[in-house]
C-alpha cells in the first residue's frame, strides 16, 4: 500500500456542506435545494453527486478532459433511494437513453432501441434461469392479442424445414485497447471458463475514507473482456477553471435529460405490463420470476428522478439549472489515506462476485480476475433481431462452462402459427447453439427456447 494524498476536488455547491465557505442567497427558496458536489479531478470518472432532502442520492459518471477536467461524455448514473443499501445503476449511451438497467434485487433489464418508437427489452433474472427478450412499440396501445398462444394464423411454413448447428467457441484475440496508462488507471481482464466476458458491470471501492463511503466508480466497458476505469491524480494537478467545468456538465446532462424522457411514464408502465404478460405466458410457475416482476417498475422509474431535480421550481421561478454554475464557492480536499481497492462483478444472470482486496498503485494497475466457473446461457438472439413477415431468422446462444461428463442442450421454437420444431444436443466444451427458422406470416408470435439440463433456461419472443 502506498500512502499519498487523493486530491478528489469536491466543489461546493449550496450552504449544506460542512468545512466549506458559504455565500448568501438573497433570496429564500420554497423548497430546500439538494446538496450538489462537483467533481474535477480531470481522471476522475465520478462528475456530480446529488443528494436530496428526500435521502435519495445519484451519482453521475463519465469521462473527463485530462487537461482541463472539463466532460466529455456521461455514461452512467446510480440512484441510491432512502433506507435501501443498493443502487439501481442505469447505463446510457450518446444521447442519454437507457441501454442497461442493474436493479438492486440482481434483475438486469436491457433496451435496444430499434428506432425511435420501437424497442426491444430483454429482462433477465438474478440467477440467469429466465431471459425474456420481446418487441415493444411505443406508439401503440396494450391490446389483449399482445400476448397469444393459440393458433389464430395459417401455418405457410408447415414443410419448410430447419437447420441445426453446434460448433465450439473460442475466444477472439485480446487486443489490449488503451492500457497503457501512466497518470493512473485500473485495468481488468474479466474470463470465466477461459472465455472473456463481455458484459460485466463493475463498480470499483477504494478503502479506507472513500468519499462515497467506498463506492468510488463504474468502470469503462472497453470491450473485448476488458474493462478500465481511469482514477485521480495524485500529484501535479494542474488548475481548473470552474466555470467551463460547470457549464460544460449540466449542457450534457441536459442533452442527456431529454434522452431519458424518450421513455415516458406510461412507456414505462406499458414496458413492465407486457412483461409481467409475458412471463405469465412463457414461465407460470417459475419462483424467480417473480424477481422480475416486483421490481420492474422501481427499476423503470428510477429514471424518473434524473432530471426532476435539474428543473425543480425551489422559489421565485428560479431551478437548479439556472444558478448552479453562479453558486460555486470552494474547493474541499479529501486527507491523507492508505488504500487498497476491491471489484465488485455483476454479470447478468449470474451471482455477484467480489475480488480479494489489492494494492492500488499510482500509474497502471492491471489484473486478470477470473469468475467462478458457472453453467450459462449467454448472446442468446435471433438474427435479424426482429424478422418482416415471410423473412427466416437464425437463433442462437453461446453455452459457458458445460459439464466434462456432458450436458444435454435443447433449443425450441413455437409459433403461434402452430409451427413447432426442436433439436438436442449434448456438449462438453464451450460451444455455439445455433437454428435457422423459416419465415411466417404477419402478426405470428414465435417463443424461441434453450435449456440446458439441470441448468439455466432462456426465452425470446419475436413477432413477424
Amino acid at each position: 500500500m502506498k500512502k499519498f494524498i487523493q486530491l478528489f476536488f469536491a466543489i461546493a455547491i449550496i450552504l449544506l456542506i460542512m468545512g466549506c465557505p458559504k455565500d448568501d442567497i438573497s433570496e429564500e427558496p420554497l423548497k430546500i435545494p439538494p446538496k450538489l458536489t462537483l467533481y474535477t479531478n480531470p481522471t476522475d470518472p465520478l462528475l456530480l453527486k446529488v443528494e436530496t432532502q428526500e435521502g435519495v442520492t445519484i451519482c453521475y459518471y463519465g469521462e473527463k478532459d485530462r487537461e482541463t477536467g472539463e466532460a466529455l461524455s456521461f455514461d452512467a448514473y446510480s440512484v441510491l433511494a432512502p433506507g435501501e443499501t443498493k443502487e439501481t445503476i442505469v447505463i446510457v449511451d450518446e444521447e442519454g437513453k437507457t441501454k442497461q438497467i442493474f436493479a438492486t434485487n440482481g434483475v438486469v433489464f436491457k433496451l435496444e432501441w430499434l428506432s425511435e418508437n420501437e424497442i426491444r427489452v430483454k429482462a433477465i433474472s438474478p440467477e440467469g434461469d429466465i431471459e425474456l427478450s420481446i418487441p415493444i412499440d411505443l406508439k401503440e396501445s396494450l391490446k389483449e392479442n399482445d400476448i397469444v398462444s393459440e393458433n389464430y394464423f395459417t401455418n405457410i411454413r408447415k414443410d419448410k424445414k430447419s437447420q441445426f448447428s453446434v460448433t465450439p467457441a473460442y475466444n477472439e484475440e485480446v487486443y489490449n485497447k488503451d492500457l497503457k496508462e501512466t497518470k493512473g488507471s485500473v485495468n481488468f481482464t474479466l474470463k470465466q471458463c477461459d472465455y472473456l466476458v463481455l458484459n460485466a458491470n463493475i463498480n470499483l471501492r477504494f478503502d479506507p475514507n472513500d468519499i462515497l463511503d467506498g463506492h468510488y466508480g463504474i468502470m469503462k466497458n472497453l470491450g473485448n473482456g476488458q474493462y478500465k476505469l481511469n482514477t485521480p491524480s495524485q500529484f501535479g494537478l494542474p488548475p481548473v477553471n470552474l466555470k467551463p467545468i460547470c457549464d460544460k456538465l449540466l449542457s450534457l446532462l441536459n442533452i442527456a435529460c431529454a434522452g431519458q424522457s424518450a421513455l415516458t411514464f406510461y412507456d414505462k408502465a406499458a414496458i413492465c405490463v407486457k412483461i409481467t404478460a409475458e412471463i405469465s405466458v412463457v414461465f407460470p410457475n417459475v419462483v424467480s420470476a417473480a424477481a422480475i416482476t416486483a421490481v420492474c417498475a422501481g427499476a423503470f422509474t428510477a429514471s424518473e428522478l434524473y432530471c426532476s431535480f435539474i428543473h425543480e421550481d425551489y422559489g421565485g421561478g428560479t431551478s437548479i439549472d439556472s444558478w448552479f454554475c453562479d453558486k460555486i464557492t470552494s474547493i474541499c480536499n479529501q486527507p491523507a489515506a492508505q488504500y487498497k481497492m476491491k471489484a465488485y462483478i455483476k454479470v447478468p444472470g449470474i451471482k455477484s462476485e467480489t475480488s480479494n482486496w489489492m494494492d492500488y498503485q499510482h500509474g497502471s494497475n492491471s489484473w486478470t480476475i477470473t469468475l467462478n466457473p458457472q453453467l450459462r446461457i449467454v448472446n442468446f438472439k435471433t438474427v435479424p433481431k426482429d424478422p418482416s413477415p415471410g423473412q427466416g431468422y437464425v437463433a442462437s446462444a453461446l453455452i459457458l462452462c458445460p459439464s466434462a461428463e456432458g450436458t444435454e442442450v435443447k433449443i425450441s421454437v413455437v409459433g403461434s402459427d402452430g409451427y413447432m420444431n426442436s433439436y438436442t444436443t449434448t456438449i462438453t466444451e464451450n460451444s455455439d447453439i445455433s437454428l435457422y427458422v423459416p419465415g411466417a406470416e404477419a402478426g405470428v408470435r414465435d417463443i424461441i427456447t434453450i435449456k440446458c439440463t439441470g441448468g439455466p433456461k432462456k426465452e425470446i419472443s419475436i413477432v413477424f
